[in-house]
């Protein structure tokens, strides 16, 4: 069958607009009628949309986030009740930022999702941005699923789909071996899929399965950005089987966040 998949999609919420999102920090699929499931998914490169809020005299002090998910996964009696704990740690644990050495980080949306069809990657400008005075790291974060059946069983259930991001001429490429595969996600149990859904949750799929949290893609870009103040370039394309997708009916969706998270010195080095 199709995408019949209940998403949960948490974000950073705005102080300023109740109907405008920040940035996603998390992603996970419901179990269906298990009702069961619990995940640990690391964040930690997204730590600076939990500070978008404050400002330089201090600020709000407080975060709020919200949850978005498809309409029909809250009906008859199988309403959903997420729950989301935060994990927090210090700098000074980070391995060896402590002694007086402290960040800023800065988060930047880059690439957004899309239908899969042939007008994919028109209108993905490079995204162009200047290396900051005091840089400690930088870093691509991506979530990536997709979803939807077309002629090609894409995106949710083909094989071939694959992600493309280029820094400086340097290329990163994301794929998804599992998916299109007959058993795929019952060798994600072991990862935190839940086991014996309804359907077809066994099937392997682009970057994700029921009942699992999807895990990000995380880049570290440190090393390839040039000096202070110069201009640095950030491409993507997704591609079918190493070239533009073209179905000729249903087109599917690449459901992506993807972010340019870059940490600087704020305190004494």
């Amino acid at each position: 069958g199709g995408d019949g998949t209940g998403r949960g999609r948490v974000y950073t919420a705005s102080s300023s607009d109740d109907l405008k999102c920040g940035p996603e920090i998390g992603r996970w699929m419901t179990p269906f009628r298990r009702r069961v499931g619990r995940w640990l998914t690391d964040v930690s490169v997204m730590k600076g949309a939990l500070v978008q809020n404050l400002t330089s005299d201090g600020g709000d002090p407080t975060c709020d986030f919200r949850m978005r998910s498809v309409t029909w996964a809250a009906t008859g009696d199988h309403f959903w009740y997420p729950k989301l704990t935060l994990h927090l740690h210090s700098q000074a644990e980070e391995g060896g930022r402590g002694n007086g050495i402290s960040t800023e980080p800065t988060v930047i949306s880059l690439f957004d999702s899309k239908t899969f069809d042939r007008h994919f990657n028109d209108d993905r400008l490079p995204f162009i941005f200047r290396t900051p005075e005091k840089l400690f790291s930088a870093h691509v974060r991506a979530l990536i699923t997709g979803h939807g059946f077309d002629n090609n069983g894409c995106a949710e259930f083909c094989a071939g789909i694959t992600n493309h991001f280029v820094v400086n001429g340097q290329e990163f490429m994301l794929d998804f071996p599992l998916a299109g595969t007959q058993l795929g996600c019952t060798e994600q149990v072991v990862n935190g899929s839940e086991p014996n859904e309804h359907g077809t949750w066994f099937f392997g799929r682009n970057g994700w399965c029921d009942g699992q949290d999807v895990r990000p893609w995380t880049i570290d870009i440190s090393t390839l950005l040039k000096a202070p103040g110069d201009v640095n370039i950030i491409e993507y394309a997704g591609l079918y089987q190493g070239d533009t997708p073209d179905p000729t009916s249903n087109p599917g969706q690449i459901l992506m966040s993807s972010y340019l998270v870059l940490e600087t010195f704020s305190g004494t080095r």
